[in-house]
């Protein structure tokens, strides 16, 4: 709605576009959150925090080794995409980047918002969801004039990272409960190494056959790495 009334329809198609692409990155989430309610909520019934514990750690974890290779997949395709999309779509470019990471974030905080949900302290992720909703408007206010689509996607990434940092803080000082640890480190630089050796296989004439051998690739040395590493 403010990219419509701010610059025009067309940029809001092309916005729309590149957001789909960025959005893939966080798909797997659904899942792990559809599974973790009842668990959760059996967990809270017993006031079980180990399992909490347990459960938010993993979640963070798988959850941030798939969206970082889904990000990857895509970013290391980034040249294919627009083959495919009209060359009017081009401006989305870093829209799609911008948008990756910050699925990538929502990945990494797993189902933090669940933990919050089930809890006694429930209401404080509607006051959450508020300040998401304020911070979207007043930073696309911000960077909409300055950068066009790319200040939206800023905005969205800014907002986002906001949004599950404070969640993280907020479970943290109620029931001290940390995800992170080292880990998540080894993952970004597996994701950057595997990223960095794709961008030394030549370029292919024929996009489709680019696409799945790169992706091929990414998906066996990041796997391969993730697995050496446990």
């Amino acid at each position: 709605i403010m990219i419509n009334s701010m610059i025009d329809l067309s940029a809001t198609g092309v916005y729309t576009i590149s957001f789909f692409f960025g959005s893939l990155v966080s798909i797997p989430a659904r899942s792990v959150q559809r599974i973790s309610v009842s668990i959760i909520a059996e967990a809270w019934k017993k006031n079980n925090l180990d399992e909490i514990r347990t459960v938010y750690y993993k979640s963070c974890l798988n959850l941030f080794i798939l969206g970082a290779l889904i990000f990857i997949g895509i970013w290391g395709n980034i040249h294919n995409v627009f083959k495919i999309l009209p060359e009017e779509y081009l401006p989305g470019k870093y829209v799609i980047l911008l948008f990756g990471i910050s699925a990538c974030i929502t990945m990494l905080g797993g189902i933090s918002s669940i933990i919050i949900n089930l809890s006694k302290y429930y209401r404080y992720q509607t006051y959450f969801i508020i300040f998401f909703g304020i911070s979207i408007v007043i930073t696309n206010l911000i960077f909409i004039p300055r950068f066009g689509i790319v200040g939206s996607a800023i905005a969205a990434l800014i907002s986002t990272f906001l949004y599950r940092f404070i969640q993280f803080l907020f479970i943290y000082n109620k029931f001290r409960i940390s995800p992170y640890d080292y880990k998540i480190l080894f993952i970004i630089v597996f994701a950057g190494i595997t990223y960095g050796l794709n961008l030394l296989i030549p370029e292919l004439k024929n996009y489709i056959l680019d696409i799945l051998i790169r992706s091929l690739f990414m998906a066996v040395i990041f796997g391969t790495l993730i697995l050496i590493s446990k």
